[in-house]
C-alpha cells in the first residue's frame, strides 16, 4: 500500500477557508491562518476535506470549550458575564465562531477520493481469472487492480476504460478490486436522475427475488444485462394492477415494457421502479379514450363480472359498469342472481358516464308494465297470481300482464286482508309458488304500488253475526283475550266482541280486566251494536243486570231516615254501614250526644258497631257516596213539633200543649 498511495497535496489556506462577510481584519487573519495550519498538519494518505473537516470540528469543539471555560469563570464572578460580546480596541464585535469551508472548492482542489470513486485506467494485463488495470487517479499516485473479464468487451492491452476502485486490500491481500460495471452504472445514474420526471424507461424484467424482481433497464433482453443497462429493483406490489400483487398464474419475469423510476439513490446505487404506475397510466388513457366515445342513452354489450347484494358489476370492452338492483327490472322483488349470472352476456342501455364507471340499465330496455295495469286490472276485479314472498307484514303476489304473459307486476296483501280470522304469521295460510285468487282493493301506479285481499274473497262473518246476536241478545261467550282496555270474547270461531273496562262492572272500577275476569272464564253478556262495516261488535257484562244505582237513587233520596250500624269512627267522623258498592259518612259536625248535645270530636257521640237514626242529606251517583246528618233528625222533630203546635195554638191558644210536645221528643 506505501508504493501504491502518495500522500496528498495540502489544501492552499485561501482557498479552504471562507471568511465571513463584514467581519474584522484581525478575525478574518485569525480565521486563515487556522485553516493554513489545519490544511500543514494533513496526515498521509488521507484527502484534504476529510481531513479539513476533522481539524474544523476539533477547532469548534476547542473553541466551544474556551467558551464554556469563560462562562464557567463569569458565573464565578469573573469580570465580563456570560452573554457579553468580546470587542477589540475599536469597540467593533469579534467573530469567536470556528472557521467555515466551502466544500465544494475544498473538494475540487483536493480532487476525488481514492477508493468507491470512478478514475481512468488502462489494461495492462489479461490473464483466465481477471484483468489487471493501471487506474490514474487525479491526485494520487497509480494504482494497479483486478476487474472481472466478464465486466470487458474488449481486452486488448492498452484499451482506455473508466472502473471504480472498491475497498482497499487488508493486510496479507494483493492488488484491489476495481469494477468497470460500476463504473459505467455510475456514469448512468445522473440520466437516472432526469428519469424520474419521465413517463416511462425501457426494461426487462431478469429474475424474482426476495421481496419483487430484479428489472434491466435500458434493456429488452431477458437474460444478461448488455453493456449500458442498469439493475433495478420492482417490488412485487408494483409488478401488476392488482393491489395484492402478482396473482397465480401471472408471467412477470421476462416480461418486456416501460417502468416508472420511483427512487435512485446514488450513494448504495438503488433504483426502485413500477410497472403498476406504468399499467394504470395506460389504463387511464384507454379509459378516457373509451368513455369519450360514450353518452347517455347509448346501447352497449356487458358481462357479468361480479354480483353484489346492492347490483352487479360488468364489463364493457375494457370498461367498468354498474348496474344496480333497482336497474334490473320493473319487479324489485327477488335477489339479483334470480336475474343475472356471472358471465352472462347482457345489452344494458348507459344511464350516466362517469369519471372511470358507466353507470347502466337493463329494465330501461324494456317496456314498463305499471303503464297498462290501469286497463289490465280494474278495481275491485278478481285476478290470479303466484306467491313470490312472505314477510311478517303480508304477501307478496306477483301478477301477469294479460296483454303479455312474460312482463309481471307485485301486489301486496297485508296480513289484515288474509283472512277475517286470526292469522299469527301468513306463512300459516300461504306457500311461495302457490296460485291464488285475489282482488284488487287498491292501485297506485304512480308509486307503484297495488293492494290486494283474499279476505274480501269471504262472507263476512260480522253479517252473520247481525243476523244471529242484533242488538240486546244476551250471549254465554268466554272470555278469549285480556287487553289494557277490556276484553275480548268468542261469539264465533273468526268474531271476537270487545267489552270495555268500563262495562264490566257497575260498581267496581279495576285498573285491568284481570282483576275481575280471567281468561276461559264463561261469562254472560248482552250485545250492544254491531259495526258490520268496521268490523266491530260491542258488548256488555254489567248491563245483563239492573243498575244498582237507580235502586239506590230511589232508596237514598235526600231526606229518608235510616238506622244504620257505626263501622268504624275517629275525630272527624263516622262511617256508616251500607250496601256494597256504596260508601255512608256522617261529619262530627253533624254528630250529637245522648243529652242532644253539639260534639267536638266524633267519638264522644257514637262508638262503633252503636245504630243510630241518620237522615240523608245527599246521595252523590258519581263519586257512589253518601251523606247523613244525625242532627238533621232531631231539627226535623224539633221542627214538626213547632209546626203542630202552631197549628194547635190557633185553635186554643194555649202554651202547656207546646211545652208538653217539647217534652215528648226523644233524641
Amino acid at each position: 500500500m506505501s508504493d501504491n498511495t502518495a500522500p496528498e497535496t495540502p489544501a492552499p489556506a485561501d482557498a479552504a477557508a471562507e471568511p465571513p462577510p463584514q467581519a474584522p481584519e484581525s478575525t478574518a487573519a485569525e480565521s486563515h491562518t487556522a485553516a493554513g495550519d489545519a490544511s500543514s498538519q494533513s496526515s498521509p494518505g488521507e484527502g484534504a476535506p476529510d481531513g479539513g473537516q476533522r481539524r474544523q470540528g476539533g477547532r469548534g469543539r476547542r473553541e466551544r470549550g474556551g467558551r464554556s471555560e469563560r462562562g464557567r469563570e463569569n458565573h464565578n464572578g469573573g469580570a465580563r458575564g456570560r452573554d457579553e460580546v468580546r470587542r477589540d480596541h475599536r469597540g467593533r464585535a469579534l467573530d469567536l465562531s470556528p472557521p467555515r469551508f466551502n466544500v465544494d472548492e475544498l473538494a475540487a482542489v483536493a480532487g476525488m477520493p481514492l477508493w468507491q470513486s470512478v478514475h481512468d485506467a488502462a489494461i495492462v494485463e489479461v490473464t483466465p481469472a481477471a484483468v489487471v488495470v493501471e487506474v490514474k487517479p487525479l491526485g494520487h499516485d497509480a494504482v494497479k487492480a483486478l476487474v472481472r473479464p466478464e465486466e470487458l468487451a474488449d481486452l486488448a492491452i492498452g484499451t482506455a476504460l473508466k472502473v471504480r476502485l472498491l475497498d482497499p486490500p487488508k493486510d496479507g491481500e494483493g492488488l484491489p478490486l476495481a469494477s468497470a460495471k460500476q463504473a459505467r452504472d455510475l456514469a448512468r445514474f445522473d440520466e437516472m436522475q432526469g428519469s424520474l420526471d419521465l413517463e416511462a424507461v425501457p426494461g426487462a424484467v431478469v429474475r424474482e427475488v426476495k421481496g419483487g424482481y430484479s428489472v434491466a433497464l435500458f434493456t429488452t433482453e431477458m437474460f444478461g444485462v448488455g453493456d449500458g443497462a442498469i439493475r433495478a429493483f420492482l417490488p412485487a406490489s408494483q409488478a401488476t394492477l392488482s393491489r395484492f400483487g402478482p396473482q397465480r398464474g401471472d408471467r412477470i419475469v421476462g416480461g418486456v415494457g416501460d417502468f416508472k423510476v420511483g427512487e435512485v439513490d446514488l450513494e448504495r446505487g438503488n433504483i426502485v421502479v413500477s410497472r403498476k404506475a406504468v399499467l394504470f397510466a395506460e389504463r387511464d388513457r384507454e379509459t378516457k379514450e373509451r368513455l369519450s366515445s360514450l353518452k347517455e342513452g347509448d346501447v352497449v354489450t356487458g358481462v357479468v363480472r361480479s354480483i353484489m347484494p346492492y347490483g352487479a358489476f360488468l364489463d364493457v370492452d375494457g370498461l367498468d359498469g354498474l348496474l344496480h338492483r333497482d336497474d334490473i327490472s320493473w319487479d324489485h322483488r327477488g335477489r339479483i342472481d334470480q336475474h343475472l349470472r356471472v358471465g352472462q352476456k347482457l345489452e344494458v342501455k348507459v344511464l350516466a358516464v362517469k369519471e372511470r364507471k358507466l353507470k347502466l340499465g337493463l329494465r330501461q330496455l324494456r317496456t314498463d308494465p305499471w303503464g297498462e295495469v290501469r286497463a289490465a286490472f280494474a278495481h275491485g276485479s278478481v285476478v290470479k297470481g303466484v306467491v313470490t314472498g312472505l314477510a311478517d307484514f303480508g304477501v307478496f303476489v306477483k301478477l301477469p300482464l294479460p296483454e303479455n304473459p312474460s312482463e309481471s307486476i307485485e301486489g301486496l296483501i297485508h296480513v289484515s286482508e288474509i283472512s277475517y280470522a286470526k292469522v299469527r304469521h301468513p306463512s300459516a295460510r300461504f306457500q311461495i309458488g302457490e296460485e291464488i285468487d285475489v282482488k284488487v282493493i287498491g292501485l297506485d301506479a304512480d308509486n307503484r304500488r297495488m293492494s290486494l285481499s283474499t279476505r274480501a274473497l269471504e262472507r263476512n262473518p260480522f253479517e252473520a253475526i247481525a243476523e244471529k246476536f242484533p242488538a240486546g241478545t244476551v250471549v254465554k261467550a268466554k272470555v278469549k283475550t285480556l287487553a289494557d282496555f277490556g276484553a275480548f270474547i268468542a261469539l264465533s270461531e273468526s268474531v271476537d266482541g270487545m267489552v270495555h273496562i268500563g262495562e264490566i262492572s257497575w260498581t267496581e272500577h279495576p285498573q285491568h280486566p284481570s282483576e275481575l275476569l280471567t281468561i276461559g272464564q264463561e261469562v254472560e253478556a248482552v250485545v250492544m251494536s254491531v259495526d258490520t262495516a268496521k268490523q266491530r261488535v260491542s258488548c256488555s257484562i254489567k248491563r245483563t243486570q239492573e243498575n244498582p244505582f237507580d235502586v239506590w237513587e230511589k232508596k237514598y233520596r235526600p231526606g229518608t231516615r235510616h238506622k244504620m250500624k257505626v263501622v268504624r269512627a275517629d275525630d272527624k267522623g263516622a262511617t256508616l254501614e251500607v250496601e256494597a258498592g256504596l260508601s255512608c259518612y256522617c261529619s262530627w259536625r253533624d254528630l250529637l250526644d245522648k243529652d242532644g248535645n253539639a260534639v267536638e270530636r266524633a267519638t264522644d257521640a257514637v262508638k262503633q258497631g252503636m245504630n243510630i237514626e241518620v237522615e240523608v242529606r245527599t246521595f252523590d251517583r258519581r263519586f257512589k257516596k253518601v251523606s247523613v246528618s244525625m242532627r238533621a233528625v232531631v231539627e226535623g222533630e224539633t221542627k214538626k213539633a213547632y209546626d203542630e203546635y202552631k197549628k194547635k195554638e190557633h185553635t186554643t191558644g194555649g202554651l202547656n200543649s207546646l211545652a208538653d210536645k217539647l217534652k215528648g221528643v226523644k233524641v
